[in-house]
């Protein structure tokens, strides 16, 4: 097993050539060279070892009590005792080496450093305490053998691990009646003789000992009183002889050299060594205040530092000392850390990142009585005779249930009192998910690496390979709404910040999905309910709109439906009667608070009470956030594929072929990756959400907030106790506390009742404790409207509320216009005071005071004295355009003298811009009267949000509702020509179901085909927009052949293997009857009995050609001596001048001569008809075809000297090939093209 060494450093006398030969490898590859050993290898050959010694140790006993049974035999033979004692010297050899390797097995194993440091500290300090011991015990019995310490140690382990009290298993601390503080040098001798005698000496402070500075203190008071003074040895010896000290005269006089050295005494032990940093009695203390609360959450080094300050600070206060801060060393502190962690400290990994902010809500004891007063002010309501439902459910629940309804119909005068409904208490927030394509990877922690990537990584680092795109995608915020009855409202996705280039046609777009919801696709069939999917550009206040469309069109008509399913006899906008009365809670989010702030009317008309909680508490308060769904829905989602299940895999590719074809997402332009992650978590939401959002789940939130009870006869009241418990302090809210709350019940229910919320100045003027910080020190909350995210809970939709909040808002805008009223005023005093300057200047120059005469005033002029600096300033803003700032003009007016020199001053630069235009004059700053208007009370005016709902099946076209349409029909028949191929062209009821059956017959097909590696051969061309235009446009293809007749009779019936196409070529067109048209041809084998190949007819140009000669191009084909495709070579020509080499190939399927060539659609590309075909269905047109449909045909082919109109003629005639190739058995099919060649589809393979 390799040793646990690092990997090695490069030795700095190392020449360069030979760093250059381990740069490049050039070792003995031999082997020679010596593996690197990383912290991970270290950690698995560490945990080896202590699994390796723990079951030799076992044996080790074994072969322990063998020896000692065979020594302590009599019987036993000399070789029997010899052999034992073998054995026994094995097993003492094993020891030593086991011993070792448990060591530094430890090193590596440990969870954090400083173990060994803790462990050497603490081991000898056992080892001294042993030896004491066995001092001790050989003092009382002299003829008793001395033991080894080590005997002792061992079996203080034995008893350790069977529970036992254990002498050694903790360091003893030495304390003040310690026996060994009477131990001193000079105990052993006869007390010396002094003049200064121990009566004199000052009593300890602690009542048994000196410590070392009260020592020093006690020796240099008694050297420097008044009279006679001691020598120094006369005290020393008087604090010997009075046992106030452990130690001897000279210990002494060498610590009063060191203080007489300038030396810092500190109060440390007087034996023991060098003292510690921190005495075992203080951690001890810290490791219980620990599990008690304090410092939960703390960096364990930053609590062990904190501990090491402490005493340290401690210290040197009593010797008189300012405390030094120097930081201890990190392997003081890491063995600190480990000695808390061993006195019972507990410690973990996973804890989540909380502010401090966020922890002094969470242990506030106001913010859970503030709670208490919105809750009993809103879930309950005054009625006018008592409920007997009601009622028994509160005879049979518990005390603590009852609570707080007792509280509330006492404090209401006794009056009955109604509960609000769990299904009409609503909690709403969002959460916000990172989506990607794919599911997280699960790989281990570890992974394995070359020597030459160990020893490069100190500059290259080492890569995982992931096999997911977690790099690629985004993140999507989900906003859920639960009721206290368990039910989820309909799932809201936000994908925000897109740029313009990604959204450029909406600043928001709201599409719906059916299918996305708990219980939707994926989960059950057949359910449709909307899902909703919420886009929106980057920009100020585009959050606060998102909100209000999420409550004006999911939440609000939701409650609505929630109070229907409740009385039947309910209707949207009849008055709510008290039993439907609603209340929904929501945090303390900006966008939220804003979004009620702006309407709260909506909600009261509605009537639903709309509260806000504590935003810093909504981890311990809001049913939302309690729940487990959130975390359930993200682990769902990252650890779950579209690929995974068929069922989600199935809605995937509906919702992909929904994102690219739907003409109304035409203007989404999402990121490949971004699309990519979205459609993935779109087919997997309604099953994550389905999984996270049971009833157990949900209801589980409201029963933790203490908002709802759990009795067994159903969630129903609010549970006082459960709501005060949501302080976290560690002892909790003081029961003195929640007596002082039932007793101003009253009081509080009032508060809430004239202001909507309980204020700071309501809770100092009745004495309840402040908010208190981890140094515990008070907090005071930010307690304005001004900040109402910021504010306790309360009730947003309260009348004194809206009140207050549009008090705010009309002081806010008195305070704009009142700026914009001394803006105009400042700018009329500068309009004003040019004219001053205007009027003296024309005056001095004796002209009309006009601004057209400042040009004839000449530098003498502005430099006159009469003009002052401030006028001069006044007209220079006025005239020169680029003076926007004050500082941009001269500070002084200047001299005359100074101007003609050219100093800058004002009367110069007034001087240089005199013609310029008065550019201030009538021009007032700010449109009061425009201001007023814009800032008038009025409906807030909702943006123009569109909604797409993707899916909809009212959408697509069927072929039965394309031949119920007349035109299209009329346009159909016109179009190929139908009514040579049949007399009368009349469309039955069977027609139509028949064309529907064939659609989805022929779209099965179209799926099989493209999985067909032999017919479209790359991914790419599989993903290609036109086959999901093609299976678009089949009903298009089906309509048709069903009235032609070419489909067998009763076809619904076969299977993806046979033929659907008739097989009497007399239904079909032969070609000589129309050889120059265009359109769809078939070759039908008359030995098979059915057709085994479609092909399509186009030209373009002057000379157009039409089937006869694409007929003739073939038979050459099949006729040349190397055959070119498949076709030609499974039906070579036998025509004695045929000279192709298939004809005696046995595997040829027939020959040329044995295939009909029959027409299955045909037109005249230069009749009236065809030139109408790029028009869509539903304009006259014969194909299904969106804007991006026509576009992309349009743009299509640019090397191609095609019309628009040849472009679409063509399309037409791949679309009809295709149908017809699909119709084909496959296994006669000869062709091995997938169609749309010119589109970019080539042959596959």
């Amino acid at each position: 097993m390799p040793s646990y060494q690092t990997a090695p450093k490069e030795d700095i006398k190392v020449s360069t050539k030979e760093k250059l030969a381990k740069i490049y490898a050039c070792e003995d590859k031999a082997g020679s060279t010596k593996p690197i050993v990383t912290k991970g290898n270290a950690a698995v050959f560490a945990t080896a070892d202590i699994l390796s010694v723990g079951s030799r140790n076992a044996d080790a006993a074994k072969v322990m009590d063998a020896a000692m049974e065979v020594l302590c035999d009599p019987e036993a033979s000399t070789m029997a005792k010899k052999a034992a004692m073998k054995d026994m010297e094995t097993v003492q050899e094993y020891l030593r080496h086991s011993g070792n390797a448990l060591i530094a097995a430890a090193k590596h194993s440990a969870p954090m450093a400083g173990f060994k440091k803790a462990h050497e500290d603490e081991e000898r300090l056992k080892l001294r305490d042993a030896k004491a011991t066995i001092k001790a015990s050989t003092k009382k019995r002299k003829n008793q053998q001395k033991k080894l310490p080590e005997v002792l140690l061992l079996d203080d382990y034995v008893k350790q691990k069977k529970g036992e009290e254990t002498p050694f298993a903790q360091a003893q601390v030495v304390s003040p009646d310690d026996k060994r503080l009477t131990r001193s040098s000079t105990s052993k001798q006869p007390t010396a003789t002094s003049t200064f005698d121990k009566a004199q000496l000052p009593q300890p402070q602690n009542g048994t000992s000196y410590t070392k500075p009260e020592v020093i203190s006690v020796i240099n008071n008694a050297l420097q009183s008044q009279g006679t003074a001691p020598f120094q040895a006369h005290v020393i010896k008087a604090i010997i002889s009075a046992k106030y000290v452990p130690i001897g005269q000279r210990n002494i006089e060498r610590l009063m050299k060191r203080h007489r050295d300038g030396k810092v005494i500190l109060d440390t032990p007087w034996t023991g060594g060098t003292p510690s940093a921190v005495p075992d009695d203080i951690v001890a203390k810290t490791a219980e205040s620990i599990r008690n609360g304090n410092n939960e959450g703390k960096d364990v080094q930053d609590a062990a530092k904190k501990m090491i300050y402490q005493v340290r600070a401690g210290r040197q206060e009593k010797a008189g000392l300012v405390p030094n801060l120097k930081a201890p060393s990190h392997s003081t502190v890491d063995k600190y850390v480990v000695k808390l962690v061993k006195q019972g400290a507990s410690i973990v990994d996973n804890a989540i990142s909380k502010t401090e902010n966020r922890s002094t809500n969470e242990q506030s004891e106001r913010g859970p009585i503030s709670n208490v007063g919105i809750v009993g002010a809103t879930q309950f309501e005054v009625m006018d005779d008592e409920d007997r439902e009601l009622n028994r459910q509160l005879e049979n629940a518990s005390f603590q249930t009852r609570a707080l309804y007792e509280l509330v119909r006492r404090a209401r005068g006794g009056a009955p009192i109604w509960a609000i409904r769990p299904q009409l208490l609503f909690s709403t927030d969002d959460t916000t998910a990172y989506i990607f394509d794919g599911k997280a990877g699960k790989g281990g922690k570890w992974v394995f690496a070359s020597d030459t990537a160990i020893r490069n990584r100190g500059t290259q680092s080492i890569y995982r390979q992931e096999k997911v795109n977690m790099m690629n995608g985004i993140r999507v915020k989900v906003t859920f709404t639960f009721s206290g009855a368990g039910m989820t409202a309909p799932l809201f996705i936000t994908v925000s910040g897109l740029s313009e280039e990604e959204m450029p046609n909406d600043e928001f777009l709201h599409v719906q999905v059916p299918g996305l919801a708990v219980g939707g696709e994926g989960v059950t069939v057949g359910n449709k309910t909307m899902g909703h999917i919420f886009f929106m550009r980057k920009g100020k206040g585009a959050d606060e709109e998102r909100v209000r469309y999420y409550q004006d069109e999911i939440l609000l008509p939701w409650i609505e439906e929630v109070r229907k399913g409740i009385d039947k006899n309910y209707v949207t906008g009849m008055k709510v009667p008290t039993k439907l009365k609603a209340v929904s809670y929501m945090d303390g989010a900006l966008d939220q608070v804003a979004s009620i702030a702006d309407n709260p009317e909506k909600f009261a008309k509605a009537w639903i009470t709309v509260c806000k909680q504590n935003a810093g508490r909504t981890a311990v308060e809001q049913p939302a956030d309690l729940a487990p769904v959130f975390k359930l829905f993200k682990k769902y989602i990252a650890d779950t594929s579209s690929l995974d299940q068929h069922v989600t895999k199935l809605f995937r590719d509906k919702l992909d072929k929904a994102f690219k074809t739907d003409e109304d997402l035409a203007g989404l332009k999402l990121k490949h990756n971004h699309h990519n992650a979205l459609i993935d978590f779109l087919a997997i939401c309604a099953s994550a959400a389905t999984k996270a959002c049971t009833l157990k789940n949900v209801i589980k939130g409201w029963t933790e907030s203490g908002l709802l009870d759990e009795d067994d006869q159903g969630c129903r009241f609010p549970v006082l106790a459960k709501i005060l418990a949501t302080c976290k302090k560690a002892e909790g809210i003081k029961t003195s506390l929640v007596d002082k709350v039932s007793d101003e019940f009253a009081a509080l229910l009032n508060e809430v009742d004239n202001y909507g919320r309980i204020s700071e100045e309501w809770f100092d003027k009745h004495e309840y404790p402040r908010d208190q910080n981890k140094n515990g020190d008070d907090v005071l909350r930010t307690d304005s409207n001004t900040q109402e995210h910021m504010q306790r809970s309360k009730v947003m939709t309260h009348k004194y509320q809206v009140k207050s909040r549009l008090a705010v808002i009309e002081a806010k805008l008195a305070k704009q216009r009142s700026k914009l009223v001394s803006e105009n005023e400042s700018h009329q005093q500068l309009v004003d005071t040019n004219n001053i300057a205007v009027g003296k200047l024309c005056t001095l120059a004796k002209l009309p005071v006009s601004e057209g005469n400042l040009v004839h005033c000449t530098l003498h002029h502005f430099g006159h004295k009469s003009l002052k600096s401030d006028e001069l300033y006044a007209f220079i803003r006025a005239h020169d355009g680029m003076v926007k700032l004050k500082k941009d003009v001269a500070s002084k007016k200047g001299q005359l003298e100074d101007a003609k020199n050219g100093v800058n001053c004002r009367i110069l630069h007034a001087f240089n811009v005199r013609s310029k235009r008065n550019r201030i004059e009538g021009q007032t700053p700010h449109n009061l009267d425009e201001f007023d208007e814009q800032t008038r009370p009025r409906k807030r005016q909702r943006p123009n949000i569109r909604t797409v709902t993707l899916l909809d099946e009212s959408k697509d076209m069927v072929a039965s509702n394309l031949l119920d349409n007349g035109e299209w029909f009329n346009y159909l028949v016109h179009l190929f020509d139908m009514s040579t191929m049949m007399e009368n062209v009349v469309v039955t009821e069977e027609q139509k179901k028949d064309a529907d059956v064939l659609t989805a017959m022929l779209r099965i097909r179209l799926k099989n085909l493209i999985n067909n590696p032999n017919r479209v051969g790359s991914e790419a061309k599989r993903n290609h927009w036109i086959w999901d235009w093609a299976e678009k446009n089949l009903p298009v293809c089906a309509a048709y052949m069903v009235l032609a007749g070419h489909v067998k009779p009763n076809f619904e019936s076969l299977n993806e293997e046979d033929s659907l196409l008739s097989s009497d070529s007399n239904k079909f067109i032969p070609i000589n009857r129309f050889p120059n048209r265009h359109g769809v041809y078939l070759f039908h084998d008359k030995k098979l009995q059915q057709p085994i190949r479609s092909g399509k007819k186009t030209s373009f140009g002057d000379k157009v050609e039409g089937f006869a000669v694409r007929i003739d191009q073939h038979k050459k084909g099949c006729s040349a001596a190397n055959a070119t495709s498949n076709f030609y070579k499974l039906y070579p020509s036998r025509s004695p001048s045929a000279q192709s080499s298939s004809r005696s190939n046995r595997s040829k399927q027939g020959v040329f001569e044995d295939l009909q060539h029959v027409i299955a659609v045909s037109y005249d590309p230069k009749g009236d008809a065809a030139q109408k075909v790029y028009l869509d269905c539903r304009s006259g047109g014969v194909m299904i075809l969106n804007s991006q449909d026509m576009q992309r045909v349009i743009s299509s082919m640019p090397t191609k000297p095609y019309t628009d109109i040849e472009k679409f003629q063509l399309l037409l005639s791949y679309l009809f090939e295709l149908a017809y190739d699909l119709a084909i058995a496959p296994g006669v099919n000869v062709s091995e093209s997938p169609g749309f060649e010119s589109f970019g589809m080539l042959c596959g393979a």
